[in-house]
């Protein structure tokens, strides 16, 4: 039945709190973030899938890897924070024999991946901690590699010939503008807000090879070269739509899905 339904996700630890000891100011546009989040959770439970395929920015290697964890564990790889952001504890079953056959379909198509036990970073489990809450879904974790947008685009061709019959859901964690030297001086970046609205607007129409020609793009900084991103859309080939976008300082925290 493969991928039916994909999702753009943000992954701030400032969400689990609101903003609550990092921002002030913010909580309102965090409260427009995490309503989406949650508005997209319901339309998941709806949709019972059989598993949900989480890519994280976050972890990037040489190939493309995908997570042999049968619990993999929730990982804290963020630093400085208060300690209630180390209180949070996500846990999910992985789908071990969905791994095997991602692995197996990405050697088919003569791209190099590997299992690895590694575990959930917050690349995936804050948007897990949203989107599946109790964990009831089983997640096979991916990641990103140091390769071109086309290589990651054929690796998400390669996961959805995997999926075959079941019914899954795409995340992809990520955000299309991530200057974190702004975050200690909430500076804004017009130039990078510049190319997160012509990127989303690319995205909508599902001109997705265009978001790297975009004037503004290194300005932008957009996290894991938008690894993800491109794995999303070569396991769905669909536009996306834009559910929240709210900007703090130099990140922009975008919610959109794909059907």
């Amino acid at each position: 039945m493969t991928f039916v339904y994909g999702l753009l996700v943000p992954h701030g630890p400032d969400l689990l709190t609101l903003g609550k000891g990092l921002f002030d100011g913010v909580e309102e546009k965090e409260k427009r973030v995490v309503s989406a989040l949650h508005a997209v959770r319901e339309k998941i439970r709806k949709i019972s899938p059989d598993l949900i395929v989480s890519s994280s920015p976050h972890w990037m290697t040489q190939g493309f890897s995908i997570d042999a964890s049968l619990n993999p564990k929730c990982i804290y790889d963020y630093h400085g924070f208060p300690v209630e952001f180390y209180n949070f504890n996500y846990s999910a079953r992985n789908d071990l024999a969905m791994a095997t056959k991602i692995l197996a379909s990405s050697k088919e198509s003569g791209i190099k991946a590997k299992l690895l036990e590694r575990g959930l970073d917050h690349g995936h489990w804050i948007p897990l901690h949203f989107l599946s809450p109790n964990g009831s879904i089983p997640v096979v974790p991916v990641s990103i590699a140091t390769d071109t947008p086309e290589a990651h685009i054929a690796f998400g061709k390669a996961v959805a010939k995997a999926i075959g019959s079941k019914k899954a859901v795409f995340v992809a964690g990520g955000a299309l503008l991530h200057r974190l030297d702004t975050i200690s001086t909430m500076e804004r970046i017009p130039e990078g807000e510049s190319y997160l609205r012509e990127a989303i607007a690319n995205i909508e129409k599902g001109e997705i090879e265009k978001i790297f020609d975009i004037d503004g793009y290194y300005d932008a900084a957009p996290e894991g070269n938008l690894g993800t991103l491109m794995e999303l859309f070569g396991a769905m080939g669909a536009p996306g739509k834009t559910l929240a976008n709210e900007v703090i300082a130099g990140l922009s925290n975008t919610v959109m899905e794909f059907t």
